[in-house]
Formats: structure tokens, sequence, C-alpha cells
């Protein structure tokens, strides 16, 4: 039931509270660069800003008061200030002696009210209309910056998915990330509650006098990020009847201390919107995620929306909710300091979202649109796919392709992708006639007896009288099409799904019916074609032939977390916690999504056996393979064609014809081979930005079952191409992964444990996969039988555990790490340890040992003569300075380290520290200094090519306002002016 709230209190912060309080300015500060550079925020660090902000407005008596008044009704706090500096404080931290943080207390809402003029319309009455408009720009770094969106979007279905069937609520979600989708959906549509889910930005110019402005990273027409200011966004909303928007993005509620004007959510209620919650600062994929969820649960339950606001902050602040979103991200502490970064702004802080007292209608529309696609039986989600369902889904809905045939092989997706565009084009008002061409699912009569049903008494009167007239397929097609495309007004869609049931080995049709309807439907050029086979018909060739690769790991994941939620499983079992598990099934069946299926049905069955089932999956592989009838199609292969096909399980990944030369050079005319083992659909073909990339499909790949008999001088080929790759093509992870196990397969395997070292583990640790690495990587290293390997899989174990948090295990592994370097006579390794060791009393708070162990290590440095190291060393002692607040010392200790570096011409470390003075000059709010030291960092790591900190320098420029790397150059040159 909702809550019952009682007259809200209302907070009006002194203009001079400012001038008084001059560190609740520095704290604020503090607290925001801690967001900005992804630092962990504790609760201690937000009451350390909250307390002080309660002690500066001194309205404890006043508050009681409302106390005693309100009783057991929920007291709304509500913030009245458009003083800019007041404004942009935190006010989600206040905190309260006795009753702590009340931004998630139970008793308490806090919000901020907007002062202004506005006049507003009546609140609206009816079923509650939520858009959920999504943006996912191609460009993103695929491994820090994609968000779980089909996640997030899965949740907000729980959330409101028994409403909706109530018909309280109707919910439409955007897979068209484009800020001009969204332009067109708000003129046509009303909603009440927009969610705008993505990245954010807020640039405050620190080098210019151009003002602040917040932007959100929409989708281009091209599938690239285009940045959007806030100002465009909220120009959106006038004259619209939306009541609230959620802006789920980074930094969508900062604030500017000089312009109320900056922030995203302030445009927007300036802009005549009632309510706008944003974000604070950064926040994280899982907290936006989870506080999305529960602001709808609690709407839904028609609580007031300040207290649907209350109620999901604190549910972000529950780190058992946190457990159920961390398996993948594998992250420990993404709940930490989140909570408080949701504010709500209102033009009328008690104004409802809609007027509840009205009666619902049933809502049905998703079942009517299962049945409409007849046979064809379609996903309960859709994952993934989003750059192809907007590229061919705009190519479909503005008439420019009239016919699409989506190939691939059995399992990836095809009719998933061929039934989203189904839905979206019946969304649009066309008439959607689906059959599937599988043995087990056709027949063609009751097809035909289907679509009679579905017509209008006139149509199904003429089509009667003429019916008996026609004397072939073909007659009949024109006759069924022209009545339907009468009855359609032209918007017809033919979905035929499963053609290769039907297909010869050269791809042609053989049954009449099927190819007379599609000859008939390009004749006329009027109904869409939607085909889906695992080969090519003839003729077919791009863009009406669409050839799909197989799902990312990220999507098998989601799809298994998916097909996991349907079955409630436990999430202490194996499968659920164990990425390595997860890793061999994408693995050995190729992302296939119906082999995964049969995974999850056999694990649901008593006596179940992981390990043997996993041994036995190529076996479940052939019975799938046997529906492909992959067996009939390579006995029309030469000697050659299948040596070549033979020859290509080499490779786990697709690889560019460059790759296919390097294991064929004993074939003639390798790229003929090739291109008649892709007609066959023996092998996919994807374009990418270096050109078509080939692969053995998945399914081929474990019939063949020959990789072990591959011989090594094959392999050790393959293995070389992909370290080319690597080196000059695509210095990813995921490229290192791919070489790693080509090196292991090529039983090269002390390059491989190097390789791992130098190229993989520390960039996993870097980016916060520590389980990964603890669970997939570094238990075989820890065994290998070179001491300095061993030692160094030792050392990076006590950094994972470092990072997690187990300072126990940590000192274990670094421990044995130190004693390995010390019995091998390895100084520099003994010196880097010490530093590690001392990282675990730094982050339990023992600055002192910390130091003590730091100082060991400078020790060893002079000692060996390891210059590099010293300096390297007391950059690490400046940080304990940091820490601990005396940036005087921290000061002292760079320009140490700096020294050292100029007298060796260690030019990274300069670069380093000369980055890390910079910010010390930031605290101490020197910033012409701080930008000087930042613009000669630049200076030199442009020269010597220095990636990692050219995009640190890179995301500094964008946090401080600025557009990236080309502003360190616009200022360089004004300094050197």
């Amino acid at each position: 039931m909702p809550q019952s709230i009682a007259q809200p209190f209302i907070i009006r912060p002194d203009t001079q509270l400012i001038a008084d309080h001059p560190q609740l300015v520095s704290l604020a500060k503090q607290l925001s660069i801690k967001y900005v550079h992804d630092h962990i925020v504790s609760d201690e660090h937000l009451q350390q800003v909250g307390a002080l902000l309660w002690q500066a407005l001194n309205i404890e008596a006043d508050l009681n008061i409302a106390k005693q008044v309100a009783g057991t009704q929920i007291l709304p706090i509500v913030i009245d200030t458009n003083h800019p500096a007041l404004f942009s404080l935190p006010w989600e931290c206040l905190f309260h002696p006795q009753d702590g943080f009340l931004a998630k207390h139970p008793r308490y809402t806090i919000s901020r009210q907007w002062r202004s003029e506005t006049q507003l319309s009546d609140v609206p009455k009816g079923a509650l209309q939520v858009l959920l408009f999504t943006s996912q720009p191609d460009d993103l770094d695929a491994e820090k910056a994609r968000l779980d969106i089909e996640t997030e979007q899965v949740k907000v279905l729980e959330a409101l998915g028994n409403a909706e069937n109530e018909g309280k609520v109707q919910l439409t979600i955007l897979d068209d990330g484009r800020f001009s989708t969204l332009k067109q959906t708000l003129r046509t549509r009303e909603f009440h509650l927009v969610f705008l889910s993505g990245h954010g930005m807020f640039k405050a110019e620190a080098f210019s006098d151009d003002p602040a402005e917040a932007y959100f990273l929409f989708e281009g027409e091209n599938g690239l990020g285009e940045q959007i200011s806030g100002q465009e966004i909220a120009q959106l909303f006038c004259g619209t009847r939306v009541q609230c928007v959620v802006l789920s993005a980074c930094q969508s509620g900062k604030m500017s201390s000089d312009d109320l004007n900056a922030s995203l959510t302030t445009r927007l209620v300036q802009n005549g919107v009632p309510h706008v919650i944003g974000m604070r600062e950064s926040v994280s994929d899982v907290a936006a995620t989870v506080f999305t969820e529960y602001l709808c649960r609690a709407l839904v339950n028609q609580d007031a929306l300040e207290v649907a606001v209350q109620q999901a902050r604190e549910k972000v602040s529950d780190t058992n909710i946190f457990s159920l979103f961390r398996e993948v991200s594998g992250k420990q502490d993404e709940s930490y300091g989140q909570w408080n970064l949701p504010h709500l702004i209102s033009l009328q802080p008690s104004r409802p979202l809609i007027d509840w007292d009205f009666e619902p209608r049933q809502h049905v529309s998703e079942q009517m649109l299962v049945e409409s696609l007849q046979n064809i039986r379609l996903p309960k989600r859709f994952i993934g796919r989003r750059k192809e369902l907007r590229e061919l889904g705009q190519a479909l809905f503005s008439d420019k392709l009239k016919q699409l045939l989506i190939t691939g092989a059995g399992g990836q997706g095809k009719t998933a992708l061929a039934g989203q565009l189904a839905r979206k084009l019946e969304q649009q008002g066309y008439l959607v006639l689906a059959y599937s061409a599988r043995p087990e699912d056709s027949d063609w009569q009751q097809f035909l007896f289907e679509v009679q049903l579905g017509l209008e008494p006139r149509f199904a009167e003429i089509l009667d009288k003429k019916l008996i007239l026609c004397k072939n397929a073909t007659q009949q097609a024109q006759l069924y099409l022209q009545i339907l495309l009468q009855q359609s007004q032209q918007k017809l869609v033919l979905f035929f799904d499963n053609l290769e049931s039907v297909q010869t080995e050269d791809g042609v049709l053989q049954d009449e019916h099927l190819q007379a309807w599609i000859t008939v439907a390009q004749r006329l050029n009027k109904p869409i074609l939607l085909l889906t086979s695992r080969w090519c018909l003839p003729e077919w060739s791009s863009p009406q032939h669409h050839v799909l690769a197989r799902p990312s790991y990220g999507d098998f994941l989601r799809y298994l977390k998916a097909l996991d939620s349907e079955r409630d499983k436990n999430p202490n079992d194996d499968l659920r916690k164990d990425m390595a598990v997860k890793r061999e099934l994408y693995q050995k069946i190729g992302g296939n999504f119906k082999g995964l299926e049969l995974y999850h049905a056999a694990e649901s069955q008593a006596g179940f056996d992981r390990q043997a089932f996993l041994d036995k999956l190529v076996a479940v592989q052939v019975d799938l393979q046997a529906f492909m009838a992959v067996e009939q199609v390579v006995a029309y292969l030469t000697v050659e064609q299948r040596t070549l096909l033979e020859h290509l399980t080499v490779y786990h990944t697709p690889v560019m014809d460059m790759g296919v030369s390097k294991i064929s050079q004993d074939l003639a005319e390798p790229m003929v081979l090739l291109k008649r083992l892709v007609a066959l659909s023996l092998v996919d073909v994807a374009r990418s930005a270096n050109g078509e990339l080939y692969q053995v499909t998945p399914l081929v790949g474990e019939w063949l079952n020959n990789r072990e008999s591959l011989p090594m001088d094959l392999r050790e080929k393959a293995a070389k191409h992909q370290l080319w790759v690597f080196e000059n093509l695509h210095k990813t992870l995921s490229q290192a992964i791919i070489t790693h196990e080509a090196f292991v397969f090529a039983q090269l395997q002390e390059k491989a444990n190097q390789f791992a070292l130098d190229k993989i583990v520390g960039q996993l640790i870097h980016i916060g996969m520590y389980q990964q690495v603890l669970t997939e990587w570094l238990p075989r290293l820890r065994e290998s039988d070179k001491q300095e390997i061993k030692a160094e899989a030792l050392g990076y174990s006590g950094l994972a555990h470092d990072n997690l948090g187990d300072y126990d295990n940590a000192s274990n592994y670094y421990e044995q790490s130190l004693s390995i370097r010390q019995e091998i006579g390895d100084r520099s390794g003994e010196g880097t340890t010490l530093n590690n060791i001392s990282q675990i009393y730094s982050a339990k708070g023992d600055y002192e040992t910390a130091l003590g162990y730091l100082k060991q290590s400078l020790s060893i440095r002079q000692e060996i003569g390891d210059r590099s190291g010293e300096g390297t060393t007391l950059n690490n002692m400046s940080t304990i300075a940091y820490a601990k607040g005396d940036y005087e010392t921290a000061l002292g200790y760079l320009k140490q380290s700096l020294a050292i570096s100029n007298e060796i011409g260690d030019v990274i470390n300069i670069c380093r520290t000369t980055f890390n003075i910079g910010h010390i000059h930031l605290q101490n709010e020197e910033q012409q200094e701080a930008v000087e030291c930042w613009v000669k960092a630049y200076l030199i790591a442009n020269k010597i090519g220095w990636a990692e900190l050219l995009e640190a320098l890179d995301n500094l420029a964008k946090q401080l306002g600025g557009t990236g790397l080309e502003t360190w150059e616009q200022l360089a040159q004004q300094l050197n002016s």
C-alpha cells in the first residue's frame, strides 16, 4: 500500500553558509574527485560531508518539531534554493546524529525544489505510460564502457510486468538509441515517465571562459557515439506530457557552483518537466540498474515519487542485492558510495506522476504478437544484436530494403533476429505472415488456412471465387498476395524461416509453393520478404543477404543468466559462479545458444554430472550437426576443399584472408577454395574494419573433430599469425587471449606462460577481473617449473587478492613470491614485492608499516643501483603521504623522484611523476601549476607514444571540461607562444 506522507519540512539554506563553512566546499570537491577517478567511496567519506552539512544548517530543533507533527507519517525533507553554490552541494549525504543518512532512512524522503513560475497542466489520468530509452554506441570500449542494457530491460520488465498485464502501466522499450528516434517518439506518443539510460558527461571548461554543459551520448546515424547537449535534450520535452525524466547516466545531475543552467537535470526542470532524477556523479552500471528496478517497483505500488526514490536509494546500498549482479563484472565494491548519487529535483515535490483513479484495461498485446507469428517459436528474450537491429530495421522501415535473407549456423539466432524485426514491423502497422519450413513445423495447407481465416469477409469472398481458377502454385501465390496487399494497405511482411530444410546443396528451393510466393513477392516488389536459412539462396547478395556472426561472449553470458532466472537457479551452483566453466562452454559450442539450452536442460536432471556432460559435449553437438546435414554437405567437397576446411579448424576465432593463406600454402588457389566453403555455409564470413573474417562454423568444426590431430607445424603457423595480429592490428585483451590459446595449442607452453604474464594477467587485474585471474590464469602459472614465472604469478595472485580486500591471502602469496625472489637472488623482484606488501598496510590505514616496507624497497633499489626503481618507490612513498593528507611531504618525494629521473634520463618516470605532481597542485587549488604539469606530461607522453598515460590525460581533459588530447595540444601551443 502507498505510504502516508506528512507536510514537507523545507530547508532554505542561507547564502552565507558557504562563506561560513569553507571546509564544506573543500570536502564536497574532494568527494567529487573520488567519483571522477573511480575511487571507492565509503559511508565514512559520505558521513564526513553529511555531518558537516547538518552542523552548518543548525536545524535540529525545527526538525524535531516537524517529526512530532508528522507522527508515524513519512516526513519529506525538501531543499529549497536556487543559489548555484548551495544547490550543487551533495545534500543527499545529509547525516543526522541519531537517524543517520536522511536520504535512505525509511521515515524521511529528501529531494530538491526548483523555484519557478512555470504553470503546470493537470496531472494526467490513466495507465502510466513508461518509455525506456537506451543508448549503446558501437564505438564504446567493449571491455570497459559497454552497458548491460539487456539486464536493465529485463529488470524493468520484471518490475512493471504484473502492472502492465493488469493495464495499470504501458511500457515501451526502444532498441534504437538515436537522438532522432527519441525526438520522433516523444512527438508521436504520450509518455509520463521517461528513462534515458546510457553514458553522460559534464564538461566544466577549466581552460576557457566557455560555460559548463552536460551531455548525453546517443547513437549517431552511423552507430557511433554522438554527444547531444542538455539544452538540445531539454527542448525535446517542451509541449509533452512527460511528468518525470530519469537520467540513468553518469554525471547527468552534476552541477556547476557558478551556473545552475549547466546541469542536464536543471535544464529539463527549467523546460517544465515536473520531476527530474539525475546522477550527481559517475555511477556504476549495476547501481543504475538496481536503482531503476526498485524505483519502478515502488512506483507501480503507487508510492509517491519521493518515496520511491528513497526506497530505491536504500536498495542501492544493500550489498546483498548487489551480489546478484556481480557475476559478470567481478567487482566486489560497486555498491559503496553509489546510493547517494540519484537526486530528485521537482517543480512541485508533492505532485504525483498520474492520477491512479481509473479503470485499467487488460494488456494482451504481447500474447497477440506471439500468435501472429504462427508456428515460428521465438525466444522469450532477445539478447544483443543491437547494431544489426538498428541498421537492418532502418533499411526495412524506410522501404530501402524489401528483401532480406539472414544466413548463419544453426543456433546462432537467425530466427530470433528475424523475429525481432518482424515484431518491430508489426508495431509499425504491418501485417506479418510467418511460416517455418522445418519439417516438424511445416504444413503449407495449414498456413494457407490461417491466412484465409485472417481475411476480411469481402476479401475472403474474392479469394474463394477466384482460387478455383488458379492452375499452378505461381497463380495461386499471385492471387493471395494481391488480396493480402489490399487488406494490409500495401503493408505486408512474409517471414519464411528455416529454408535450409527445403534447399538442395546449391541452395535451390525444392518447395514449389515457397518458391512461388518468393518469386511473386519479388516481382510485385511490395511485400517485405524476411527469410532465414543456413545456406544462401541463388542470386542473393549484399545488402539483401546478411550473414549472422556468432554471439559475443557477453551475449552468451546474458543468455545463460536469462536461462538461470527462468529456472530460479541457485546462485551457489558451480555454473553460476565458475567463470572458467562458462568460458569452456562458450569455447566448446562457439557461443551457440541451442547448445547452451541443451546443457541447461540436462543440468536440471537428477544425477547430472557436469564434467561428464562436458566430456560428451561433442557427441551432443553431433546431434545438432546431423540436424544441419553437415555430412551431406561435406560430401560435396573436393579433396583440396576438405583439406582447407580441416586446416581452418586450427583457428579458434575468425581470421582475415592473410590468416587463411598462412595455413594453406600447400594448396592451389586457397581463396577460390575458401569461396566454395563459404557458399556451402561450412565457413562463416563477417565484415570488419580490416576486411572480411573467416571461420569454420562451430558445429562443422565439432563434426570434423580433428583439431588434436593437426600437425604441429600448422599449429605454430597459426600461433605466429595470431601474434602478428596482436602486435600489428589488434593490441587488445581479446586478441592477447586468442594468441595465448594459439601458443598453448602449438604446445609452446613456456612462451604461452610468459605471454600470459606480460600481456594478459596484469591487464585483467587492471580492469578489475580479479576472480577470473585467480580461477582461470594464475593457478597453472603458479605451477610453472620456471621459478621466475612462478614468483611473478604468486605476486599477481597477491595483487588480485589485495584488490578484492582479501588481505590475508594477499599477504600469503606476496610472502611466497618474496621468498622465491630472495632464493633466486632476484633483488629487483624483491623490491617490487616489498612495494606490493606495503599496499596491504596502506589499504588498512597502517601507513607507518606501509612506509616501512617502502623504505626497505628503497634501500634495495639504492643498493643494486636501480635508479629507475628508486624513483618509482619514491613515487609510491608520495602516495602514502598523499593518503595521509600530507601534501607537502608527498610533493617532496615526487620532486626527489623527478630529480632521479632527470639524472638518469628515465623519460617514463619523468612523465609519470610530472603527471602526479599536477594532482598535488590541483589538491592545493593551484590550478595553473597543475595545468602546466599536465601539459609537460602530455608533451613527453605524446613524444614517446605512451598510450596508457595519454589515455589518462585524455580522460582527465574530458573530466575537466576539455575535448581530450587536443585540449593539451592547444594549451601547449598557448604556453609556448
